[in-house]
């Protein structure tokens, strides 16, 4: 058993967290904290701000993922759409309703008869811009217009799409800075996080190894194992019960995480101990967490159902 520095931006705010709750609790009953008031006063210095930005940060990662979802829906419609009107229009041309060089009003070459490459967000902005254009010439040429879709329709949702796209990338660029922001406080967190846990051991230096971890737990101070213990179990969609894969399963306070296979499944090792806060994440889904103890070797079952947003 070690002490275990923690290396995740939610194990660094934990640690001060409780550290400062700690301290505050027993001044509360006029007991003498573990670590000095000269160190408690450097925390009400520097953690209401590492608080406060760490908020922002997962804020901003809120706001990302739900406008990605958007984008993706966005995508996908006016993908379909995409599709649809460029087999229509093929059809259109085996039935005579148009003669085949049409195909380059759109950019396509004359003995095309298969849909363009489509899986790129690039593919979709380039061929919603050709219906646009083609169908501009289509008209003008004196050929009537498509339908089932039109080209208004594939435009419109093209442009949703666009705007959904400008959107989730600013609230990328909105993420990255806040993240940057406490990325630059991280050192002095991490710094502060070891002067609280060197005092408080000492306090607690002569007493049995049980009891002087049992007493630094209380300020936060984390001890991790040797011998692993092991977090497993399946993860299912709520609605449908079917098996999950690439669902993130992370402990928070030691950043060890793994993602959910084929079959749903996730075996998770991690040396931390104590009190653990497990997440399960996955785009599309509402983010879970739960709280499991963690004690040497253990071997712990977390089955999980993620409810779709």
């Amino acid at each position: 058993m070690f002490r275990d520095i923690p290396k995740s931006v939610t194990g660094i705010h934990k640690a001060l967290r409780e550290a400062k709750v700690k301290y505050e609790e027993v001044i509360a009953i006029s007991g003498t904290p573990a670590y000095t008031a000269d160190t408690y006063a450097r925390v009400l210095a520097f953690y209401p701000n590492f608080d406060t930005q760490i908020i922002e940060m997962d804020t901003a990662k809120g706001q990302q993922l739900n406008a990605s979802l958007i984008e993706d829906e966005k995508m996908v419609r006016v993908r379909m759409l995409i599709s649809h009107y460029i087999q229509v229009l093929f059809f259109a041309i085996e039935r005579g309703v148009y003669p085949n060089h049409v195909k380059a009003y759109y950019g396509m070459d004359g003995n095309q008869t298969e849909l363009p490459a489509l899986g790129m967000e690039s593919d979709i902005i380039t061929w919603g811009d050709n219906i646009k254009n083609g169908e501009a010439t289509l008209i003008a040429n004196s050929h009537p217009p498509m339908v089932n879709p039109s080209a208004a329709e594939v435009e419109a949702d093209l442009v949703e799409f666009k705007t959904a796209r400008g959107t989730q990338s600013a609230k990328i660029e909105a993420f990255d800075t806040e993240s940057e922001d406490v990325a630059a406080l991280l050192p002095e967190a991490r710094e502060l996080v070891i002067d609280i846990w060197d005092e408080v051991e000492f306090t607690y230096r002569k007493e049995d190894f049980p009891s002087k971890r049992a007493n630094c737990r209380l300020y936060g101070v984390v001890y991790s194992s040797r011998t692993k213990s092991v977090i497993s179990g399946t993860v299912t969609d709520a609605s449908s019960g079917a098996n999950l894969e690439g669902v993130n399963v992370e402990v928070l306070e030691s950043g060890e995480s793994e993602l959910t296979l084929e079959d749903g499944t996730y075996s998770l090792s991690t040396g931390y101990t104590g009190e653990a806060t497990l997440e399960f994440s996955l785009a599309g889904y509402v983010t879970q967490t739960f709280t499991v103890e963690l004690t040497e070797g253990a071997e712990i079952t977390q089955d999980v159902s993620l409810v779709a947003e």
